[in-house]
């Protein structure tokens, strides 16, 4: 039943745009992150092993944590294997990954640098 699928990306929409704080809110990541934690807590792993990888390299917490969402999609397949899957994960992280697009500009504008100096 898709009703898991749909339950998980509207507690992520939910949290992301509630109707409490004039459809402001956060960006979807620690929901996203209990939502894969019920439904496949091996992704979840797999994910964040992918962010803090990247926040190694980027020094950036919030924004590795966001491009490691688009990760999601890719453990899922080769977890499932299922199409389904696959795109619930892949909604899923196309919503974290849209709240994240100021992050990911501000590395075009130049205002954050991929890899900083050492303080």
């Amino acid at each position: 039943s898709y009703s898991i699928f749909i339950a998980g990306i509207l507690a992520v929409l939910g949290h992301n745009y509630s109707i409490f704080l004039n459809f402001k809110g956060g960006k979807g990541l620690a929901t996203t992150a209990g939502v894969f934690l019920a439904l496949s807590p091996a992704s979840i792993v797999y994910a964040i092993i992918c962010a803090v990888a990247l926040t190694l390299i980027l020094r950036d917490t919030n924004t590795a944590f966001g491009i490691a969402a688009l990760s999601i999609p890719i453990i899922l397949a080769f977890q499932f294997g299922s199409a389904d899957w696959i795109v619930f994960g892949a909604a899923m992280a196309l919503i974290v990954a849209f709240k994240h697009l100021p992050d990911f500009r501000s590395y075009k504008t130049g205002r954050r640098k991929v890899f900083p100096e050492k303080r």
